[in-house]
Protein backbone atom coordinates (compact mmCIF):
# COMPACT_ATOMS: atom_id res chain seq x y z
CA UNK A 1 0.00 0.00 0.00
CA UNK A 2 2.90 2.39 0.68
CA UNK A 3 4.19 1.99 -2.91
CA UNK A 4 0.73 2.77 -4.29
CA UNK A 5 0.52 5.92 -2.15
CA UNK A 6 3.90 7.05 -3.51
CA UNK A 7 2.69 6.55 -7.10
CA UNK A 8 -0.51 8.47 -6.35
CA UNK A 9 1.46 11.26 -4.70
CA UNK A 10 3.54 11.56 -7.88
CA UNK A 11 0.48 12.34 -10.03
CA UNK A 12 -0.58 15.89 -10.81
CA UNK A 13 -4.11 14.94 -9.77
CA UNK A 14 -3.34 13.64 -6.29
CA UNK A 15 -0.10 15.41 -5.33
CA UNK A 16 -1.79 18.18 -3.32
CA UNK A 17 -3.89 15.88 -1.14
CA UNK A 18 -3.22 15.62 2.57
CA UNK A 19 -1.77 12.25 3.73
CA UNK A 20 -5.10 11.16 5.24
CA UNK A 21 -6.89 12.03 1.98
CA UNK A 22 -4.29 10.16 -0.06
CA UNK A 23 -4.80 7.16 2.21
CA UNK A 24 -8.53 7.15 1.39
CA UNK A 25 -7.84 7.24 -2.35
CA UNK A 26 -5.22 4.48 -2.08
CA UNK A 27 -7.71 2.32 -0.18
CA UNK A 28 -10.11 2.22 -3.14
CA UNK A 29 -7.46 1.64 -5.81
CA UNK A 30 -6.70 -1.89 -7.03
CA UNK A 31 -3.31 -2.91 -8.39
CA UNK A 32 -4.05 -4.48 -11.78
CA UNK A 33 -1.83 -6.26 -14.30
CA UNK A 34 -2.39 -5.23 -17.89
CA UNK A 35 -1.44 -7.32 -20.92
CA UNK A 36 -0.24 -6.14 -24.30
CA UNK A 37 -3.24 -5.50 -26.57
CA UNK A 38 -5.69 -5.13 -23.69
CA UNK A 39 -8.26 -2.34 -24.07
CA UNK A 40 -8.66 -0.28 -20.91
CA UNK A 41 -11.10 2.32 -22.22
CA UNK A 42 -13.34 2.20 -25.28
CA UNK A 43 -14.25 5.53 -26.91
CA UNK A 44 -17.96 6.43 -26.71
CA UNK A 45 -18.62 3.66 -24.17
CA UNK A 46 -19.65 4.33 -20.56
CA UNK A 47 -16.73 5.32 -18.35
CA UNK A 48 -16.50 2.88 -15.45
CA UNK A 49 -12.81 2.87 -14.47
CA UNK A 50 -10.03 5.39 -13.85
CA UNK A 51 -6.39 4.28 -14.05
CA UNK A 52 -3.02 5.50 -12.81
CA UNK A 53 -0.04 4.09 -14.73
CA UNK A 54 2.62 2.28 -12.74
CA UNK A 55 4.37 0.68 -15.71
CA UNK A 56 3.79 -0.09 -19.38
CA UNK A 57 3.05 1.85 -22.55
CA UNK A 58 -0.47 2.88 -23.58
CA UNK A 59 -1.93 4.47 -26.71
CA UNK A 60 -4.92 6.79 -26.44
CA UNK A 61 -6.73 6.93 -29.78
CA UNK A 62 -9.25 9.69 -30.44
CA UNK A 63 -11.51 10.42 -33.40
CA UNK A 64 -10.05 11.64 -36.68
CA UNK A 65 -6.86 9.58 -36.29
CA UNK A 66 -5.53 11.62 -33.38
CA UNK A 67 -3.51 9.68 -30.81
CA UNK A 68 -0.72 9.90 -28.30
CA UNK A 69 1.10 7.52 -26.02
CA UNK A 70 1.43 7.46 -22.26
CA UNK A 71 4.27 5.65 -20.53
CA UNK A 72 5.25 7.66 -17.44
CA UNK A 73 4.52 6.40 -13.94
CA UNK A 74 1.71 8.47 -12.45
CA UNK A 75 -0.03 9.32 -15.76
CA UNK A 76 -3.82 9.05 -15.54
CA UNK A 77 -6.16 7.29 -17.97
CA UNK A 78 -9.96 7.16 -18.10
CA UNK A 79 -10.58 10.70 -16.89
CA UNK A 80 -14.23 10.56 -17.96
CA UNK A 81 -14.85 8.23 -15.03
CA UNK A 82 -14.49 11.17 -12.66
CA UNK A 83 -17.47 12.88 -14.30
CA UNK A 84 -20.89 11.42 -13.50
CA UNK A 85 -22.73 9.74 -16.40
CA UNK A 86 -19.88 10.17 -18.83
CA UNK A 87 -18.40 8.24 -21.71
CA UNK A 88 -14.77 7.72 -22.61
CA UNK A 89 -13.39 10.12 -25.23
CA UNK A 90 -10.54 7.81 -26.26
CA UNK A 91 -9.81 4.15 -26.70
CA UNK A 92 -6.83 3.19 -24.55
CA UNK A 93 -4.84 0.14 -25.63
CA UNK A 94 -1.90 -1.37 -23.76
CA UNK A 95 1.09 -1.44 -26.11
CA UNK A 96 3.09 -3.55 -23.64
CA UNK A 97 2.44 -5.51 -20.48
CA UNK A 98 2.26 -3.27 -17.45
CA UNK A 99 0.57 -2.41 -14.19
CA UNK A 100 -1.98 0.23 -13.27
CA UNK A 101 -3.86 1.32 -10.20
CA UNK A 102 -7.56 1.07 -10.99
CA UNK A 103 -10.50 2.79 -9.31
CA UNK A 104 -14.14 2.31 -10.24
CA UNK A 105 -16.31 5.33 -10.82
CA UNK A 106 -18.76 3.95 -8.26
CA UNK A 107 -16.06 3.80 -5.57
CA UNK A 108 -14.98 7.34 -6.44
CA UNK A 109 -18.56 8.61 -6.24
CA UNK A 110 -19.06 6.98 -2.85
CA UNK A 111 -15.81 8.51 -1.57
CA UNK A 112 -16.69 12.05 -2.60
CA UNK A 113 -20.20 11.69 -1.20
CA UNK A 114 -18.68 10.82 2.16
CA UNK A 115 -15.85 13.35 1.94
CA UNK A 116 -16.83 16.37 -0.15
CA UNK A 117 -13.50 18.13 0.54
CA UNK A 118 -11.63 15.43 -1.41
CA UNK A 119 -14.22 15.67 -4.19
CA UNK A 120 -13.86 19.44 -4.47
CA UNK A 121 -10.06 19.25 -4.61
CA UNK A 122 -10.02 16.48 -7.21
CA UNK A 123 -12.70 17.99 -9.41
CA UNK A 124 -10.99 21.40 -9.46
CA UNK A 125 -7.62 19.81 -10.24
CA UNK A 126 -9.01 17.43 -12.88
CA UNK A 127 -10.66 20.29 -14.78
CA UNK A 128 -7.30 22.05 -15.08
CA UNK A 129 -5.50 18.90 -16.14
CA UNK A 130 -8.14 17.90 -18.67
CA UNK A 131 -7.76 21.20 -20.49
CA UNK A 132 -4.41 19.87 -21.74
CA UNK A 133 -6.09 16.87 -23.40
CA UNK A 134 -9.15 18.70 -24.70
CA UNK A 135 -7.69 19.43 -28.17
CA UNK A 136 -7.22 15.68 -28.74
CA UNK A 137 -10.77 14.81 -27.69
CA UNK A 138 -12.62 17.48 -29.67
CA UNK A 139 -14.62 16.35 -32.66
CA UNK A 140 -14.88 18.55 -35.72
CA UNK A 141 -18.23 20.29 -36.26
CA UNK A 142 -18.87 18.28 -39.45
CA UNK A 143 -18.55 14.94 -37.63
CA UNK A 144 -20.56 15.87 -34.57
CA UNK A 145 -23.40 13.37 -34.96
Amino acid sequence: MEDEKQVLKSTDLFKDLEPVELEKIAAIMQLTRVHEGEILTDRKQPAYFFYVVISGNYMLAFEEDRAFTVHEEGECLGWATLAASSTYTATTVALTDGEVLCMSGQDFLELIQINSAIGEKLMAKSCKLLEKRLPFAKVSETNNS
